[in-house]
């Protein structure tokens, strides 16, 4: 790694920054670096040295990348700056210059393989601006990893096209999410000069599935089978999991990531920090006395932070989707996804009370529309609904009681 990059490290090992040195023997020439991501074995990975020219056009100031300085030496740089800025003076936009100026060969020389861009973009944009961050994870080690050991420059639109299509068999809005997020990370990578300016992103012109939206909720009957296959399912932490998403109506991301200290069974609430909310606040939810129970069980002898902790107990779950998916097809409900049981917890609160607002207030929807789904107006406390719920679903997951 190149010496003056080393001296912007912070004390993690990372640049904290882009930094940009511009060249005293060429004005408007910068070798910029883009920040770095400490590996799990110590070693500075993908940070990338770019060359970008600062000029005027039309009385804007401009700055694009030219090229990684791995494929382009100094000389190569200073000419082109000189070339396009001569361009830029005549009011003649220089930006062409770029692609015809560096060779085939070099302009789409980025050797950096997937999967290691793929931990970039995880670090630097999914996990601080993405609240549901840890989906773009699950989408890159699952749909994605047949991209995981090739360049970013030898994946292309028939490539993302044919992935769109393969999952779209599948799940149709599941492949229109996944294409997203390989959008994203294609438009940083030219952004962060991991790929040169104007490099095609292979997901453009691909027509996205049609999506409508789902109103697919457990009937009645279906229930009696549910909480069977619940009752027979083999793992323990599972079956708690499932259970408590369905007594509370969590978000899947709140019920996997949940911690004891957020569990205030003093006072019959769970609070979830409003850092996970776009608007800040605390998703204060009352706990019905089925919801205690489960709790309370898994509570004995928890050693954890998390109150559905991975195996090494450091970390929590990553997921209970899969587990889900065996849970349903076992029973014939092949069309339930893990959301659906969500909104099904919505409908229940909404026929035993009436109250669209209370059904808001479970779920912690921010917007009234939202909740437009779950039925009309009444007057009933929060807690009455949780209870109204538990009520119904008591009587299925926990048959041991009845």
């Amino acid at each position: 790694m190149n010496k003056v990059l080393f001296s912007f490290l912070n004390a993690q090992g990372h640049l904290p920054s882009t930094m940009t040195i511009w060249q005293s023997d060429c004005p408007g020439l910068g070798r910029r670096f883009n920040r770095g991501v400490l590996s799990k074995d110590g070693e500075l990975i993908g940070s990338s040295e770019v060359w970008v020219i600062k000029y005027w056009f039309v009385g804007k100031q401009v700055l694009k990348t030219i090229a990684n300085t791995e494929y382009m030496t100094k000389d190569q740089a200073r000419t082109l700056v000189f070339r396009m800025k001569a361009l830029a003076k005549q009011k003649i936009d220089p930006t062409f210059l770029i692609s015809s100026f560096i060779s085939d060969e070099a302009i789409h020389a980025s050797t950096m393989r997937f999967k290691e861009f793929a931990e970039i973009y995880i670090e630097r944009h999914a996990r601080e601006h993405k609240k549901s961050w840890y989906k773009d994870r699950q989408f890159i080690d699952g749909h994605l990893k047949v991209w995981h050991n090739r360049p970013l420059n030898q994946i292309k639109r028939q490539d993302a096209s044919d992935l769109h299509y393969k999952i779209g068999k599948k799940g149709k809005v599941t492949a229109n999410r996944v294409i997203e997020v390989v959008s994203t990370m294609f438009n940083k990578a030219v952004e962060w000069g991991f790929l040169p300016d104007g490099y095609p992103n292979p997901t453009k012109s691909i027509k996205r599935n049609d999506e409508f939206p789902r109103d697919r909720f457990v009937e009645d009957f279906e229930f009696p089978k549910l909480g069977a296959a619940l009752q027979a399912y083999p793992k323990p932490k599972i079956r708690a999991a499932i259970k408590l998403y369905l007594y509370t109506a969590l978000r899947s991301f709140e019920l996997i990531k949940l911690e004891w200290e957020w569990v205030k069974l003093n006072r019959n609430m769970i609070e979830i920090p409003g850092q996970f909310y776009k608007t800040g606040k605390k998703h204060r939810l009352p706990l019905s006395p089925p919801a205690i129970k489960l709790l309370l069980e898994l509570q004995k002898g928890s050693t954890s932070r998390y109150v559905f902790p991975s195996k090494n107990g450091k970390s929590h779950i990553s997921r209970i989707d899969k587990d889900w998916r065996k849970i349903r097809a076992s029973v014939g409900l092949g069309d339930v996804n893990l959301h659906d049981l969500r909104h099904t917890s919505g409908h229940i609160i909404a026929e035993q009370t009436g109250n669209i607002m209370l059904v808001g207030k479970v779920l912690g929807h921010t917007q009234a529309y939202t909740s437009e789904k779950y039925g009309h107006i009444a007057n009933k406390s929060v807690q009455g609904a949780v209870d109204s719920l538990a009520l119904v679903l008591a009587e299925f997951l926990e048959p041991a009681n009845h």
